[in-house]
């Protein structure tokens, strides 16, 4: 009894190993031939992609190895010993030479840290589209999201095909066999390279100012990427340089310097009225009482003689005559030596001139 037991148990488990096993998505596309109910034969010409788009110039064949197209080595997509039905994850080498390399994946999927190749965005391209006869939830539950439709495939920029870039940029288009723009779906979103957003292109900045010569997307035009002082946050100065980028050289600057010139041509007439009032004062002063020896202070010197009775130094009046006649005596003396003071202020000023 126990041995049916255990042998019944040991055949359950193989049958529900060998079920898990036919059932597992992993295996189900393992060469080209496995594709070939949608895509046709790999020398079908032309070939045209069964999710839509223009038709090929050339079969696949052609267009991956031919040097007017792909110019790809063989090796980069074939097993050794055969050029037939190509695996879809395994080769001899990749396009940089090394050994051994992960067959159509190294262009059309992912290839891991290990070396592995994976199909994540192809299958996911499958999946959105109905193209598979099961969804990426119950098939391949496990998959991570796919590389970003910008992200290098393992394969590009390799020595070996011509394979560069996934966006599709004009004029490389090497995705764009089909003459109608579209390129590849990489990432399996559904979105054809310029119109995935994964491939907006970065945003050139040199001089790492924050600011971008190429315009659009990347915001303003920094219109020297090679001088970080100039972009379009820059304040403008007065160098005959545009600093901020605005089309226009030293804008403001003109009106300064006018200003400043006005401001200086007004200090100038300034100082020269300055230096004229000085000159006048100087010969006016020593025409009425700057110099003390001449003109007026003479005069005036002459005049003190008089009123004093010819001391010249405010002495008393000569004696001999009554207090009340010597002054009305005085008072007209002053009168006469003020006029005579005033005559020779007159003369003296004349014989300066």
């Amino acid at each position: 009894m126990k041995f049916h037991a255990c042998r019944n148990l040991v055949v359950a488990t193989v049958a529900a190993t060998a079920a898990l096993l036919a059932a597992a998505p992993a295996g189900a596309y393992q060469r080209w031939s496995d594709c070939e109910p949608c895509h046709g034969g790999f020398r079908s010409s032309p070939y045209n992609p069964p999710g839509g788009g223009a038709a090929w110039p050339d079969d696949l064949h052609d267009v991956h190895r031919n040097a007017s197209y792909m110019d790809t080595e063989c090796d980069v997509c074939h097993e050794a010993g055969t050029r037939v039905d190509p695996p879809i994850g395994a080769s001899i080498q990749d396009a940089f030479g090394a050994t051994p390399g992960p067959g159509c994946a190294g262009c059309h999927g992912e290839v891991d840290g290990s070396g592995v190749s994976h199909g994540y965005g192809l299958r996911l391209r499958h999946a959105t589209t109905s193209a598979a006869t099961c969804s990426n939830a119950t098939c391949h539950p496990g998959d991570p999201t796919p590389a970003p439709e910008g992200e290098l495939p393992h394969n590009y920029g390799g020595t070996l095909t011509l394979a560069d870039e996934p966006c599709n940029p004009a004029p490389d288009t090497l995705e764009d066999w089909s003459g109608d723009g579209r390129g590849l779906d990489n990432d399996g979103d559904t979105l054809f390279d310029g119109a995935d957003p994964d491939c907006a292109p970065p945003c050139t900045d040199v001089d790492l100012d924050g600011f971008s010569p190429d315009g659009g997307v990347c915001g303003p035009v920094d219109c020297d990427d090679a001088v970080a002082a100039v972009n379009p946050g820059t304040t403008e100065t007065c160098n005959a340089i545009d600093d901020n980028c605005d089309g226009t050289t030293d804008e403001g600057c003109a009106a300064d310097a006018d200003a400043d010139a006005d401001a200086d041509a007004d200090a100038d007439a300034d100082a020269d009225a300055d230096e004229g009032a000085d000159a006048e004062a100087e010969v006016t002063g020593d025409a009425t009482g700057d110099g003390s020896a001449d003109g007026a202070a003479d005069a005036i010197d002459v005049a003190g003689d008089a009123s004093d009775g010819g001391g010249g130094d405010g002495g008393p009046p000569p004696s001999g005559g009554e207090e009340g006649c010597g002054c009305a005596v005085a008072h007209g003396d002053a009168a006469l030596s003020l006029l005579f003071a005033l005559s020779v202020a007159f003369v003296l000023r004349r014989r300066r001139r």
